[in-house]
């Protein structure tokens, strides 16, 4: 198992740290993130199978927009999962 990340020593302060580059398979959505979540997630998983790679890690989320800023149907938002990079291939991601 990775070590935990290093954790705050006093409430309301942050702690920056350098993450290596990671090979990641991603997919973007539009809409409500609390119903196309789920949907990314399905589609992520089974592209993982379909091209035979193996996963490395937890699905990150990322959201673009703040929602009640954007219409709903406009909300951009991003989840990946970490694979591992074949071999002979450079990261990218």
């Amino acid at each position: 198992a990775a070590p935990a990340p290093k954790q705050p020593q006093k409430k309301g302060k942050f702690v920056i740290k350098s993450v290596k580059a990671k090979n990641v398979l991603a997919v973007y959505g539009i809409g409500d993130y609390s119903t196309k979540s789920g949907e990314m997630v399905k589609l992520l998983m089974k592209e993982v199978k379909k091209r035979k790679l193996k996963a490395r890690g937890a699905m990150s989320q990322v959201s673009y927009m703040k929602p009640g800023e954007v219409p709903v149907e406009q909300l951009v938002s991003e989840m990946q999962i970490p694979i591992k990079a074949k071999k002979g291939k450079k990261k990218t991601r």
